[in-house]
């Protein structure tokens, strides 16, 4: 499903797509705000998805599209607040102490 995400249709979501492949982008309070509520939703459709492997469990699929959704947007308000993208900072692992 996160293929799908990022080619919305929304002018800036070519370009979050190729941050998106980079890794976790950080910067602004603003947009780390927005990033760690994107974790969460992305969170929640991994939980979604898991539930509606399980036969017992009924899980509307326009459920699990609609929190992808949430997700992208969540990720695009984030570049959008770190001036559409350009003052992003690539967060590396013990790179940026």
């Amino acid at each position: 499903m996160r293929e799908q995400g990022a080619q919305g249709g929304h002018p800036r979501a070519a370009r979050a797509s190729d941050a998106h492949a980079e890794g976790a982008l950080c910067g602004t309070p603003a947009a780390a705000a927005l990033h760690l509520a994107r974790t969460v939703a992305r969170r929640a459709e991994r939980v979604m998805v898991a539930l509606a492997q399980d036969s017992a469990e009924h899980v509307n699929r326009e459920g699990i599209k609609y929190i992808n959704r949430v997700s992208d947007l969540l990720f695009v308000a984030a570049r959008a607040v770190n001036d559409n993208g350009n003052a992003d900072v690539l967060w590396v692992p013990g790179k940026n102490r």
